[in-house]
């Protein structure tokens, strides 16, 4: 199915598919029923939620994409890409403006919000925390006025199908990770990144929140290609959830975990930095948990 000659053109690169064992089909589509993407399951059925990597939407998919947001009744998409980046098309805008209402096919979407988060503030401009993080180390992130400064952006859109349902879709954009890279560059600036990146995994776990049933209400995930990014992204939100589930002091082997997921769609975590990437922010989040509750004999066996 997934190289039928009729869906060469709905993937971004000819030889990143989805396996079908694991694809997400689109049901009573009158078009198609094919999209790049895949379901993935987290190892353990009951802790977790359930995702969907896929690619970044073309131009001529954005319909289709649509689509799958709504027979999938998602309510979260993490988009790990900007737009455009070094003069290349990553993704297609598949929302509206602000305050503007597009239909895509039968599907009504309306933006009705945006917020900007750029660099952590210092304690010397601050006396507010973001209490939920697990250390007071974390400072609310500030409305950059430039655009080029923001780290990550919240949307927020409702959707209404053709029967008459709407409800509202939490769109999260990461904008400070390239592609086939890491955010972090091993200088001083990599902790401000790493209080960034552990904001917004928080305040994706809050706005996406872990049920029993993985069936109901999967979380997008995508970036360009819907591997290297995605994958990485998928990964420390897996182990995040374990963490918050079974406690600090579970037991994470990451080489299996990868292998997992990547059973579900090939080349998630696409790099050797995007994997070293995953254990410098799991680490960092341990140690920012360890230094509030002062307990740092007992450590997370993280392999």
């Amino acid at each position: 199915m997934v190289e039928k000659s009729e869906n060469r053109t709905r993937n971004r690169f000819k030889n990143i598919l989805p396996y079908d064992e694991t694809r997400v089909i689109l049901k009573n589509y009158s078009i198609t029923d094919y999209i790049n993407a895949n379901h993935i399951r987290p190892p353990i059925e009951n802790i977790g939620r359930g995702y969907i990597a896929a690619q970044g939407p073309l131009t001529a998919t954005i319909n289709d994409f649509w689509y799958m947001i709504q027979q999938e009744m998602v309510k979260c998409i993490v988009m790990i890409t900007r737009e455009t980046e070094g003069m290349k098309s990553k993704c297609a805008r598949y929302w509206p403006e602000l305050h503007t209402i597009k239909t895509y096919g039968s599907i009504t979407v309306e933006n009705l919000n945006e917020s900007n988060y750029g660099p952590p503030q210092t304690p010397n401009n601050t006396s507010r925390t973001l209490r939920s993080l697990p250390s007071a180390g974390y400072q609310l992130a500030q409305q950059p006025t430039n655009d080029d400064d923001c780290y990550y952006r919240l949307r927020t859109l409702k959707i209404t199908t053709e029967d008459g349902r709407s409800w509202e879709i939490l769109h999260w954009q990461y904008l400070a990770w390239s592609d086939h890279s890491s955010p972090l560059v091993s200088n001083q600036r990599d902790n401000i990144q790493l209080s960034v990146l552990l904001e917004f995994f928080e305040k994706i776990g809050r706005s996406n929140s872990v049920g029993t049933d993985i069936n109901t209400s999967p979380m997008i995930v995508h970036c360009s290609a819907g591997i290297g990014r995605s994958g990485a992204t998928i990964a420390i939100d897996m182990i995040l959830n374990r963490i918050r589930t079974e406690g600090y002091d579970t037991e994470i082997e990451i080489p299996g975990l990868i292998t997992h997921i990547r059973s579900q769609r090939s080349g998630l975590v696409q790099t050797e930095r995007q994997y070293e990437f995953i254990y410098r922010v799991i680490e960092y989040y341990v140690e920012q948990h360890m230094k509030q509750t002062q307990n740092s004999p007992d450590y997370m066996n993280m392999r």
